[in-house]
């Protein structure tokens, strides 16, 4: 019957189709297992599979080359077999894992055929069934060797840096010192003058009482009580000297910050120099600013700063006509000021720029070494603060010392 065979037709072509669909599935699907093969073993980074027993089920082509092994040596082996054994965070890995279900860019170490230690960015991810059961781990590792060698010397850069820095900085405290010392050299004659003077008066009121006890000359009482008086108040004074010079030739490079008075400070700078200043006919007039605040510094470091400023001033006027030194301090909102001016000789414009750079001087040689600005500038730059210079030639110069008012100056 014709409707029969037609009928028959139409079933053997449904299963026909039927078929095809199916093979063309079983195409795609074979197409699909062999596209994310590719681009497994296309990885940068090594993937490695574990069984549910923790077992390797399988590694990809960069797993295989960077841990020098066969696929056949490492399926159904432990993944303990690719871990390094002293690397203790393997173990607290998988016991995380098995809690989270997941562990992410964490370092361990793997090992290679040959032992050679592979420090890796490792990630692992538990996979389940439908049925929640373990199905097998899915592991990447991150080759950071490479990183690891550059964060090394990095490390081993920082390390040089910092050894450079602190020979740096002894030698600063060296040319710190160095410098207060040429300081005290170069103000010697007047330190002779500040103690000479002083011992000359205590010589001549000790000569008096010797007089008189050897005549046997009746001595009054008050009149004995004043030449002590002198004479104690000279030991005095050769004893703010001498104390003056140990304190400020010591090295205070370490000292820590204390709060201090700038005008109390300026004062001290003066002890070595003010009677110096007279011998050569030079005029000092100093004005101190009154309730100028306190504020942290280290007050050796800004006395050797000034000390610094006023011998310099001192140089500059030798071979003037007037010869003025003016030391002043004054404030406003957020600043303390020091300036020392002279009416000396000036600084030439074409060398004005150069003044605090190490080594540079205008003084003849051997009278001066060029590192008392370089080094004044770089306490006033410790001390958050600046040194500026106004100059004319003929007529003098002007350095300021600025200072910031800290929050806690009192």
């Amino acid at each position: 019957d014709a409707r029969v065979m037609a009928g028959r037709d139409d079933e053997i072509g449904a299963l026909g189709r039927a078929i095809n669909r199916m093979a063309d599935n079983l195409d795609r699907i074979t197409v699909s297992r062999e596209y994310l093969d590719k681009v497994i073993h296309s990885m940068n980074e090594m993937v490695i599979v574990l069984n549910p027993d923790m077992r390797i089920g399988f590694v990809n082509k960069l797993t295989m080359s960077r841990l020098q092994y066969e696929k056949e040596e490492l399926l159904t082996c432990s993944i303990d077999k690719v871990i390094y054994s002293q690397d203790d965070r393997s173990v607290q890995l998988f016991d995380a894992l098995s809690q989270r279900g997941g562990i992410a860019c964490t370092e361990i170490v793997f090992k290679s055929k040959s032992g050679q230690k592979i420090p890796v960015l490792f990630s692992a991810s538990i996979i389940r069934q439908a049925d929640d059961k373990l199905q097998g781990v899915v592991c990447v590792g991150l080759d950071i060797t490479e990183r690891k060698l550059a964060e090394e010397k990095i490390k081993q850069a920082n390390e040089e840096l910092l050894a450079t820095n602190q020979q740096l900085q002894a030698t600063q405290a060296q040319l710190l010192q160095s410098a207060k010392l040429a300081s005290i050299g170069e103000m010697a004659a007047g330190l002779a003058h500040e103690i000479n003077q002083p011992l000359g008066a205590i010589c001549m009121n000790a000569e008096i009482i010797d007089t008189l006890i050897i005549e046997d000359r009746e001595l009054p009482k008050e009149q004995a009580r004043k030449a002590l008086r002198k004479i104690l108040a000279q030991i005095e004074r050769i004893s703010k000297i001498v104390k003056h010079l140990r304190v400020f030739s010591r090295d205070h490079s370490t000292l820590e910050r204390e709060l201090a008075d700038i005008n109390w400070i300026i004062e001290e700078s003066l002890v070595l120099v003010s009677d110096s200043m007279k011998l050569t006919g030079i005029r000092v007039d100093v004005e101190l600013a009154e309730k100028l605040p306190k504020f942290l510094c280290n007050y050796i470091q800004l006395e050797q700063v000034i000390t610094n400023l006023i011998s310099n001033a001192k140089d500059a006027v030798l071979e003037a006509n007037h010869k003025v030194i003016r030391v002043r301090s004054y404030r406003d909102e957020h600043n303390l000021y020091v300036d020392v001016e002279d009416s000396g000789c000036g600084i030439p414009e074409s060398v004005i720029d150069r003044i605090f750079d190490p080594f540079f001087t205008t003084k003849e040689v051997g009278k001066g070494t060029g590192l008392g600005m370089s080094i004044s500038y770089g306490i006033a730059k410790e001390h958050d603060g600046s040194i500026r210079v106004r100059s004319k030639v003929g007529e003098g110069s002007c350095f300021t010392l600025s200072l910031p008012i800290q929050s806690s100056g009192v």
